[in-house]
């Protein structure tokens, strides 16, 4: 009868050691895989080396959506940013965005600073008139829109004709408004130096 006994412990221990070692096997997998995350933080400045408010970093993978972070004062912190090949680009109106294309590695602190542009005035003032602009707009502004990165980059109020001037642009901004029928903003002319 004894030798019953030694063998119902020999199987208790058996299957007690069977569960640690699940249980042990799933926290390496957890930590293995929380192992592929980084941080990334810097600041969004301006060419005089002043931090831009209200900006924000527009962060893409592999052509995937957007996911922003806001930079209320200028700094900005990504935690938890799975390791892996990016494109940063920086907004912060009424400035041209910055871009970085940066392979972030597991278990670091990258830190991503950027310098926001003013655009050179290389063409006299783009002046147009919006046909249905107070009828449509929901804010009554008009937006000039950097097509490459998605940032605003400027903004005016129709004149009292209608008409809406940019004296900033680059060939290819867009001009868009908030839509009133929709959330979001509609996109409604480009600009070129043939105007």
């Amino acid at each position: 009868m004894s030798g019953m006994v030694t063998d119902e412990k020999v199987r208790t221990w058996k299957c007690g050691t069977g569960l640690w070692l699940a249980i042990l096997a799933s926290l390496l997998s957890a930590s293995s895989a929380q192992a592929q995350f980084a941080q990334v933080k810097g600041a969004i400045t301006d060419s005089q080396n002043v931090k831009v408010a209200k900006s924000s970093v527009h962060v893409n993978a592999n052509g995937a959506n957007d996911r922003v972070f806001e930079a209320p004062i200028g700094d900005y912190v990504i935690d938890n940013l799975q390791a892996g090949k990016y494109d940063f680009v920086a907004c912060g109106f009424p400035h041209r965005p910055d871009r970085h294309k940066v392979t972030i590695k597991a278990n670091q602190v990258t830190t991503l600073n950027f310098v926001l542009t003013d655009p050179p005035q290389n063409h006299p003032p783009a002046s147009l008139s919006l046909q249905g602009f107070r009828e449509s707009s929901a804010d009554g502004v008009a937006y000039l829109k950097d097509p490459k990165s998605g940032c605003f980059v400027a903004q005016a109020r129709p004149n009292d004709k209608g008409e809406v001037e940019f004296s900033r642009w680059q060939p290819g901004d867009e001009v868009c408004i908030r839509d009133k029928s929709r959330e979001g903003y509609t996109c409604v002319s480009k600009l070129s130096t043939s105007r």
